[in-house]
């Protein structure tokens, strides 16, 4: 063994007469050497063990995220399988699949959308007032590695003005949600912080409601 590897070999702690670049270069052997022995090593001798739930949850739930990445989801296979577990049919609509749900499955939907069909990327939400038939909430939802979109739809049902919230699935939903309140009136339960975002607190109406009087008046910015 040559000097310079003997150098590199000796106990990490014993750092004495060794040089910066030297010891980087040790790290670095160390660190190849763990990546090894983890390719070879089960699980259980790295605390992922049937009592340890947490470790094995964080564990299953990293693998399955990878396998959603890895897959190439098309508008027949995402179609297919919204059919499967919700029993409606998606409609192709400006290039994205178009979802007609009850209120009452829009988180269900939206964590299959995340979780199964990859679509991490929130897109946007706003709503459409109906008049008599009441609000309509709509969110787009893509996985960009697939080129797969999902326009997701619920009617809220004449005088219903709330509607689950998607923050606990997509951090982008936060202020969507917020601008949808503030221009609608419709309430996102389970919203962290459901506040207006747009216009001052002392607002009065929803100005995106079609029955909002333009001539309201309001109290101007200070």
């Amino acid at each position: 063994m040559t000097p310079a590897l003997a150098r590199l070999t000796r106990p990490l702690a014993d750092t004495r007469g060794m040089t910066l670049a030297e010891i980087l270069v040790a790290l670095v052997i160390i660190s190849i050497g763990l990546v090894g022995l983890a390719s070879v090593v089960p699980l259980s001798s790295w605390g992922i063990q049937e009592g340890n739930q947490m470790t094995t949850s964080v564990f299953l739930a990293e693998q399955r995220l990878e396998q959603v990445k890895g897959m190439r989801w098309t508008a027949a296979d995402a179609s297919t399988r919204i059919r499967e577990r919700f029993g409606v049919e998606a409609a192709v609509a400006d290039g994205a699949l178009s979802v007609v749900l009850p209120r009452e499955r829009w988180q269900e939907f939206g964590r299959v959308a995340r979780e199964e069909l990859g679509c991490r990327y929130f897109n946007w939400l706003s709503a459409v007032d109906w008049k008599e038939q009441g609000f309509e909430v709509l969110c787009r939802v893509e996985n960009l590695d697939a080129g797969l979109a999902v326009l997701m739809r619920t009617k809220l049902g004449a005088g219903e003005s709330r509607c689950p919230s998607l923050t606990g699935l997509w951090r982008g939903a936060d202020w969507m949600e917020r601008e949808c309140y503030d221009m609608f009136g419709i309430v996102f339960e389970g919203h962290p912080d459901l506040r207006r975002i747009l216009l001052s607190e002392d607002w009065e109406g929803y100005p995106l409601r079609k029955d909002y009087a333009v001539d309201t008046p309001f109290t101007p910015y200070r």
